[in-house]
C-alpha cells in the first residue's frame, strides 16, 4: 500500500511538473486582416505592413531577431502566461531582396542569446552581427536535440482588427526556433 501511494504521489508530482514545463504556443502573421500562412516560401512586396502575433501557455521569454543585408532589428521580453502580444505594424522596405525573421520562445532565458544581443546593442559590425546569428543557431541545435510535437494550424481563439486569426500551434518542448523568410 505504501508503495502504491508513493507511486501515485511520484506519479502525479512528474505529470504536473511535464505539464509546467510543456510550453506551447502559437504565432500568426496577419497582412491586411488575413493570416498568411508562413509554413512555406512568404512573398510581399515593397510598403506592404504585416502584424506578428505570439500567444503562450505560460510565462516565457521571446527573442525576434529581423534581419535583411542591411541591417537588424531586434526585440525580446519576458511574456506572461496566456499573453497575446502584437508586433508591429512591420513595414517592408525596399530595396527588394528579403527579411528573414528569428522567432526564439523559450521558458528560460537564453544567456549566450542574451549577451549576444547586448554585444550588437553596444557595437553594431561584422562581429558582434556572426556572434549574434551564431547563438540564434546554437538555441535551433538546442531545440532540435529535444522532442517537439509537428507544427499545426490552429484557430488563435480571437479577432484581430475584426478578423479570425489562424495560426500555427508550437508545443512539445521548452525552446523553439522558428525562422520565416519574407521575399519582396
Amino acid at each position: 500500500m505504501k508503495k502504491l501511494a508513493a507511486f501515485l504521489a511520484f506519479s502525479l508530482f512528474s505529470s504536473s511538473l511535464w505539464a509546467q514545463q510543456n510550453l506551447v504556443w502559437s504565432m500568426a502573421l496577419v497582412k491586411n486582416n488575413e493570416s498568411i500562412s508562413f509554413s512555406r516560401r512568404v512573398e510581399m512586396t515593397n510598403n506592404d505592413r504585416f502584424d506578428i502575433i505570439i500567444r503562450t501557455n505560460q510565462s516565457c521569454y521571446a527573442y525576434i531577431i529581423i534581419q535583411d543585408d542591411e541591417r537588424m532589428e531586434i526585440i525580446n521580453r519576458q511574456l506572461d502566461t496566456n499573453e497575446t502580444w502584437t508586433i508591429g505594424p512591420v513595414i517592408i522596405t525596399p530595396p527588394s531582396g528579403s527579411e528573414t525573421f528569428h522567432v526564439v520562445i523559450s521558458l528560460n532565458e537564453q544567456i549566450e542569446l542574451k549577451n549576444a544581443i547586448n554585444a550588437y546593442n553596444n557595437r553594431q559590425n561584422t562581429r558582434t552581427t556572426r556572434a549574434l546569428n551564431n547563438a540564434v543557431a546554437r538555441a535551433r541545435r538546442e531545440a532540435s536535440l529535444l522532442s517537439e510535437n509537428p507544427e499545426k494550424p490552429i484557430g488563435m481563439g480571437g479577432v484581430f482588427r475584426g478578423k479570425e486569426i489562424n495560426g500555427t500551434e508550437f508545443s512539445g518542448s521548452n525552446i523553439y526556433v522558428k525562422t520565416v523568410v519574407i521575399h519582396h
